[in-house]
């Protein structure tokens, strides 16, 4: 499996999740799903923006997050 495919399908499985935490989750309330949508439409730029909408610093908050079980910090670090 290449990484694209791996992102599409960790991206699936959150858009899908039953118990989505992110949308509660992030203190500094990152669109999440939304962000995560984007990158599963292939839409970087959307995502990049998503990321940039309320904090320019959202690489090293991934890297920093205490709530990373609720989000995709995979592909928050990849994108």
């Amino acid at each position: 499996m290449n990484d694209i495919e791996e992102i599409l399908e960790e991206a699936n499985k959150c858009l899908n999740c039953k118990n989505p935490l992110c949308r509660t989750g992030c203190p500094i309330r990152t669109r999440i799903p939304d962000f995560i949508n984007a990158i599963k439409n292939n839409n970087l730029e959307e995502a990049y923006v998503i990321l940039q909408e309320n904090n320019v610093m959202s690489d090293i908050c991934s890297n920093v997050c205490p709530y990373e079980e609720y989000c995709m910090r995979t592909l928050r670090k990849r994108f």
